[in-house]
């Protein structure tokens, strides 16, 4: 189990900025859009198993859900670009209030 808090902060900073790569990815309409959404969900659930603090903690399940919600996005052909901003930016969100209750 990994409980170094400088480590769970830096990927927690990583991982946010993977994030926010998927607004491009949509306004591009880029082809890997949903293997990069996939690959970063699996990776995520893969984590949460390995870290504590991130296991059954309702801001990461909520990246996690809503990363999956925007997987069914990338294979629309309609998909609506401000429900995809507003996903991306709710996500950063809760990585930021992960973040601050490191502080707390």
């Amino acid at each position: 189990m990994i409980t170094n808090k400088e480590l769970i902060n830096n990927y927690l900073i990583s991982l946010k900025d993977r994030i926010f790569k998927i607004l491009p990815l949509f306004e591009e309409e880029n082809d890997g859009l949903f293997k990069y959404i996939d690959s970063l969900s699996h990776e995520m659930c893969g984590l949460q198993n390995l870290v504590v603090v991130l296991n059954n903690n309702y801001l990461y399940l909520s990246v996690l859900g809503t990363l999956e919600s925007l997987l069914d996005e990338a294979v629309s052909s309609d998909y609506d670009l401000k429900m995809v901003r507003s996903d991306v930016f709710r996500c950063m969100t809760c990585i930021d209030k992960l973040l601050d209750g490191d502080k707390q």
